[in-house]
Order: structure tokens, then C-alpha cells, then sequence
């Protein structure tokens, strides 16, 4: 992964939280629909759409298993940002 592809991701991964703020109080509500069991498959293309369109819109242009493995950390890594959102109790 090239640094400016890296920092280009970043910059969408922080735009998109900040559209989420708003809505934060009811997050936890909204995960736990997802992770009903009839919802697992859909919740698993949502995030997988998410993640290749914020690759895309950084420019990444992988193949194949490099694109596996990068939509798969990209994805662990908004989990891990989404739940210490919820959970984060600082202010702003």
C-alpha cells in the first residue's frame, strides 16, 4: 500500500464517522438489527460495499487477494473505530 493511498483511505474513513456522529446515540440499536441472524448476510454485503467504495474512492486499483485483504482489514479496522465510537465517552 502506498502512503498517499493510505492517507486518502483515512481521510474517507474519518468523513464518514463524522456523518455518523449525529446518530450515535442510537448506533448500538442499529448494530444490534444487524446482527440479528436474518440480517447477517445482508450486514456482510453492506460492509463489504462499504469498504471496496472507500478503497475505490481512494484510488486503489488491487486484484483479486490483495483486494480481499485489503477490504478485509479495512474492514476490521472500522469495526474496531465503530465500537470505540459508541463506547468512546470524551467530549466532542
Amino acid at each position: 500500500m502506498s502512503s498517499p493511498l493510505v492517507s486518502m483511505c483515512l481521510l474517507f474513513h474519518c468523513c464518514h464517522f463524522e456523518m455518523q456522529a449525529p446518530y450515535i446515540a442510537k448506533w448500538p440499536q442499529a448494530l444490534s438489527i444487524q446482527g440479528q441472524p436474518w440480517n447477517i448476510s445482508t450486514s456482510f454485503k453492506q460492509r463489504a460495499l462499504l469498504v471496496d467504495e472507500i478503497w475505490h474512492a481512494a484510488g486503489d486499483e488491487a486484484t483479486y487477494m490483495d483486494w480481499y485483504v485489503k477490504c478485509t482489514v479495512l474492514s476490521g479496522i472500522y469495526s474496531t473505530t465503530e465500537l470505540y465510537m459508541m463506547f468512546d465517552t470524551s467530549p466532542g
